[in-house]
């Protein structure tokens, strides 16, 4: 009966092992404070294209966790063969294929995975077709904020020579050569047209024909100036607006970049002429807007954000801020107190072309405020906008320098002095 009962432990044992060890990836459970090497998966299929494998490598134990990689097969190469981990850790291995070296047909091999934290079996597959068969490609290529050429390799991984053309057709994508012919790989160059191309995030599809298979690669961009630049400034020392005793505000009104939704305004810029020497009280503000008449005015009534005073040097100021937003358009201005005459500071403009939606904010007879849509006026201020951390993520990733949002010009007549601006009203 002792014996029966030992029996019966010993089987209970080895299925609670079994069952602990189905499907994993690891060598077992480590000793206390001891390695243990795990992996992501210990079968890397390449298919009949695929080019490239990740295999994940890491330590599930709690002590330090050397490993090696020895007997890959002639056909993979890894991007490193040792490499240490701590607790905890882990390391993605690249591993390429070399399709040239297989075998018509169903290819297997394996590779061994040795560590301080036990030993694995890599088990690995590929099947070579006798015919042309088009290489994986990335899914998405983006060219982000910055980028405007990107290299994409087209690989033939099957036997005969792959012939393929690209019929690319959008304003701002191109693709040079858009064909040809493949034994082993070719190299083409994807490029987005950054001065051509209007602010905002662009999307097109590259798809890819040939003998051996079609496949489409999703190209992204953000078109953005990278420095910022001067909208209004013309370089022309009476190309700057002559302030009046009775101006409170300059007013630009800017969209929302496409796709964000919560974001904030970091910095402003704003290029102004006034006296060298000369010191001037100025505020910047921030606004929602509303509509009036169908078209769309700073809401002076819902001031979102106002800075401390500055003095600013005749030419360009930049200003730090920290103002979040999520509105899909908002207006931005800057105010200054002086009543004394001359005023100063102007904004420069450049009165050439009606551009931006450009607002001036004056007293009107009766003591209210007249806030003007100006229609030749694009006044010289800029925003540099940067995205904010949502559950949507954030597209894009990079802050960018703002236009002026653009319409047809409209002049609305004297108001009632918003509650909110009577502390800073002349006496």
């Amino acid at each position: 009966m002792k014996a029966q009962w030992i029996l019966c432990l010993f089987l209970v044992g080895l299925m609670c092992f079994y069952l602990a060890n189905c499907g994993s990836h690891t060598v077992g459970e480590p000793a206390s404070g001891e390695p243990l090497i795990g992996v992501s998966e210990d079968t890397l299929d390449f298919g009949y294209s695929g080019l490239q494998r990740s295999l994940v490598i890491y330590n599930t134990g709690g002590g330090a966790l050397q490993w090696w990689l020895t007997d890959e097969p002639a056909w993979i190469e890894a991007s490193s063969n040792t490499g240490n981990l701590s607790s905890d850790e882990s390391e993605s291995v690249l591993l390429t294929l070399s399709r040239d070296l297989l075998e018509s047909g169903e290819n297997s091999g394996s590779m061994a995975l040795n560590s301080n934290g036990g030993n694995l079996t890599i088990t690995l597959r590929a099947e070579q077709e006798v015919g042309a068969v088009l290489g994986e490609l990335p899914d998405t290529l983006d060219f982000g904020t910055t980028l405007d050429s990107i290299p994409m390799t087209i690989t033939n991984a099957g036997g005969d020579t792959l012939a393929w053309y690209i019929p690319l057709e959008d304003p701002y994508f191109s693709v040079s050569p858009n064909s040809g012919t493949t034994t082993n790989q070719s190299i083409i160059w994807i490029f987005f047209n950054r001065t051509g191309a209007p602010l905002g995030s662009h999307q097109a599809a590259l798809q890819i024909n040939s003998n051996g298979g079609n496949a489409t690669v999703q190209l992204k961009a953000f078109a953005m100036t990278t420095d910022g630049f001067w909208l209004s400034y013309g370089g022309d020392a009476d190309g700057y607006y002559l302030a009046q005793p009775t101006d409170y505000f300059f007013v630009v009104r800017f969209d929302r970049p496409p796709d964000w939704q919560d974001f904030k305004v970091s910095r402003v810029r704003v290029m102004l002429y006034t006296l060298s020497g000369a010191y001037d009280d100025v505020q910047l503000f921030c606004w929602d807007v509303e509509q009036s008449s169908g078209y769309l005015f700073p809401d002076l009534y819902d001031e979102r954000y106002e800075t401390g005073t500055f003095d600013p040097v005749s030419g360009w100021n930049e200003w730090t801020v920290n103002w979040q937003l999520n509105l899909s358009t908002f207006c931005v201005g800057y105010y200054q107190p002086d009543a004394a005459s001359p005023i100063y500071p102007d904004p420069y403009y450049n009165n050439t072309s009606p551009a931006a939606r450009s607002y001036l904010v004056y007293e009107g007879y009766y003591g209210g405020l007249v806030v003007d849509l100006l229609s030749e006026w694009d006044w010289c201020l800029e925003v540099f906008v940067e995205p904010v951390p949502t559950a949507a993520g954030l597209e894009p990733q990079e802050g960018v320098w703002l236009e002026p949002a653009k319409n047809a010009a409209h002049s609305l007549g004297a108001r009632d002095r918003p509650r909110s601006l009577a502390r800073i009203a002349h006496p």
